[in-house]
């Protein structure tokens, strides 16, 4: 959900009303029992659907072909547009990040989808674990997202790239994930740099990590952690901006088996 410009609120989500006459499309990727071909003709019936609360903009589908469970992103910008970001199932299964943006202010009508980057991450299955997104003052389109790689070892690791126009994204730039990275957020801070948060997986434990992007020479965002020696325990965390810096709120396990809501300022 986000709120735009002029006021009105838009909402983004998974629908998969095609596949209520079927088996339920979450059991059929969790049991992972069908080949890469049923996998992507399956996905066909998901779909992204978008509108507006107050009726302006009806639900309205704009993508099919969409990873079943992985979570969504809706940004608004500037000029009063709204983008949106999902994990897509491309021909061969591969589990890669489409991207689109309304054609206008009103929202009525949307582009065609486009791969933030080709990855070639093919996976059976959701990996529950989508993009985020926003757009800065400039109406920079930033995206950050989790894929897999195998460098020394297979992982997950969290990658940015960025638009100017919404067609084509710059080569992604890796962030500064060590362990299995999960579950990001990305928001503008008030300077213009971009703040971004996850939770990932070391010495056997779900932490929190929080790293800071701003543009190198060359127009690639480099991000560098911040409160490095500061280890939050706990998983999906939340951005919001502030005129300082940002608050960062995550759900921080307690007594082994409970968990509560932390928060914490975060200044730069």
């Amino acid at each position: 959900m986000v709120t735009a410009a002029d006021g009105r609120v838009f909402v983004l989500w998974l629908d998969h009303r095609d596949a209520a006459s079927t088996r339920s499309a979450r059991e059929a990727h969790h049991h992972g029992a069908h080949a890469t071909a049923d996998a992507v003709a399956r996905a066909q019936r998901s779909q992204l659907f978008v509108s507006a609360l107050d009726g302006s903009v009806v639900p309205t589908a704009i993508a099919r072909g969409v990873c079943y469970c992985c979570k969504t992103a809706l940004a608004a910008g500037p000029d009063g547009r709204v983008y949106a970001a999902w994990r897509h199932v491309f021909s061969g299964s591969h589990r890669d990040i489409a991207f689109t943006m309304s054609g206008d202010r009103t929202a009525g009508t949307f582009a065609e989808p486009v791969r933030v980057s080709a990855d070639g991450w093919q996976l059976d299955g959701c990996p529950e674990n989508g993009p985020a997104l926003a757009v800065d003052a400039g109406r920079r389109i930033h995206v950050v997202w989790p894929t897999l790689v195998e460098d020394n070892r297979e992982r997950l690791q969290l990658f940015h790239a960025s638009s100017t126009d919404g067609r084509t994204f710059s080569s992604r730039t890796p962030l500064p994930s060590n362990g299995n990275a999960s579950h990001p957020q990305v928001i503008v801070a008030s300077d213009g740099s971009l703040i971004a948060a996850w939770d990932e997986l070391a010495a056997g434990k779900r932490q929190v990590r929080v790293a800071r992007g701003r543009p190198s020479a060359n127009d690639d965002y480099m991000f560098s952690l911040l409160s490095t020696t500061d280890v939050r325990a706990g998983v999906y965390p939340a951005l919001a901006a502030t005129s300082t810096g940002a608050v960062l709120a995550w759900a921080q396990p307690r007594d082994g088996t409970q968990s509560q809501i932390a928060v914490t300022r975060i200044s730069y």
